[in-house]
């Protein structure tokens, strides 16, 4: 259920005809559930319309004929408004708007660098000698976090 919302998203942001078909053929063809949501060979068959004869497809074209001849003249093709066009491509660029924001965000904080008030420091207040385990000698790894009066000291056998 995961996977198919993921891909509605991704279908959605991205409005790119190559894209929207990867994706789609990439998920059918890995998704449980909508593999079992999709016709079998036989029931699509029954769907297809046979070719039509030559005097069926006669009688066609003169029933379309009659019918276009009594519709009122209208506009031939709709045209799709510009804003339509645009709302297109909101998503996706909602997405990049928010991906360079995030990045140039990223990128400044990672220059920064954090203050931490001076006080006494670890050495001054903590003072460990040796560690042995087992009889033998350990090597120590301690660890304060900032801001805190928490010492971790992590003890492991030498070989």
């Amino acid at each position: 259920m995961f996977r198919c919302k993921m891909v509605e998203f991704l279908f959605d942001a991205l409005p790119f005809d190559a894209w929207r078909a990867f994706l789609l053929r990439l998920h059918m063809e890995k998704c449980p559930a909508c593999q079992a949501k999709l016709l079998g060979l036989e029931e699509s068959r029954s769907l297809l319309v046979p070719p039509l004869g030559r005097d069926e497809w006669a009688g066609l074209r003169a029933r379309l004929r009659a019918r276009i001849a009594a519709e009122p003249a209208g506009p031939v093709r709709a045209v799709r408004p510009r804003f339509e066009r645009i709302l297109r491509w909101a998503p996706s660029a909602a997405m990049l708007l928010v991906l360079a924001a995030t990045g140039i965000w990223l990128s400044r904080q990672g220059g920064q660098r954090t203050v931490v008030p001076e006080g006494p420091r670890a050495a001054d207040r903590f003072e460990l000698n040796y560690i042995r385990i087992g009889g033998h000698p350990a090597g120590a790894y301690i660890y304060q976090p900032q801001g805190s009066d928490i010492i971790i000291v992590w003890a492991e056998k030498t070989p």
